[in-house]
């Protein structure tokens, strides 16, 4: 699609095994785009929407991969984290063995050389991905498991699963909890920012989880906030896109 005027250039059919209900992304990766599937990486020419080439994935995965030194990372359903060169399209040796199973939807949330990713058993797995080891894991008490990205940033991780919002420093110990939660969370500026079934939009510091700011709306945030120039851009239940600017 032309970003610019909304023009679609090229389409491409998917069938079952393309397609879930959480969704699959197109990741960038040079010249041209990895597209998941149940069984494989497509990588399509960004140009024309060709496949140069289809990588088969070790086992199956409905994740989205990462790139990281020039391999496609994802991680398959018996929770082994997988490099695929982007250039021969064969699997590198040592891939890490977590105890995750069937992570969904989400892509690996990278920090420097660490990854962050959860599977539907609510386990948080933190992984060394130059090191090719597993650093920790948590389990985390939720009502529904994590099916939105890890959100990261220099005290630690965020991860949002159910009603609840999860943090643990980059060292695996528990930060702090925050219930009541309706969307994926925001960062901006060293700080999280929060959706709740109230209806209010907080800014929280990202070591303690104090509150730094609030402002409520009429329906609750649905959405993952979007911070762009300084602005906090909101998806409400109602069908409001509504724009915050709060003092950073």
């Amino acid at each position: 699609m032309d970003a610019a005027g909304g023009k679609v250039l090229s389409r491409m059919e998917l069938d079952a095994g393309s397609s879930h209900m959480f969704g699959r992304r197109v990741v960038q990766a040079g010249n041209v785009v990895l597209f998941p599937t149940d069984k494989s990486i497509r990588v399509l020419d960004s140009a024309n929407n060709s496949r140069v080439m289809e990588i088969q994935v070790p086992g199956t995965s409905r994740m989205t991969p990462v790139v990281f030194r020039g391999n496609a990372v994802i991680v398959n359903s018996i929770g082994s984290v997988v490099f695929l060169n982007l250039e021969t399209g064969a699997p590198e040796p040592f891939p890490i063995q977590t105890g995750a199973t069937e992570p969904v939807a989400i892509s690996i949330t990278l920090w420097g050389s660490r990854g962050y990713f959860a599977d539907r058993k609510n386990k948080v797995v933190a992984v060394d991905l130059a090191g090719k080891k597993v650093l920790w894991e948590r389990r985390i008490d939720a009502n529904d498991y994590p099916y939105q990205n890890i959100v990261a940033g220099n005290a630690g991780i965020y991860v949002y699963a159910g009603t609840k919002l999860f943090a643990f420093g980059h060292n695996g110990a528990p930060l702090f909890t925050v219930e009541g939660v309706s969307a994926a969370p925001g960062f901006v500026a060293g700080r999280l920012v929060v959706a709740k079934a109230d209806g209010s939009i907080q800014l929280l510091n990202e070591q303690n989880g104090a509150l730094v700011w609030s402002h409520n709306l009429t329906s609750p945030v649905s959405s993952r906030p979007l911070v762009s120039g300084g602005q906090i851009v909101v998806g409400t239940q109602a069908g409001e896109i509504v724009f915050l600017k709060p003092a950073l």
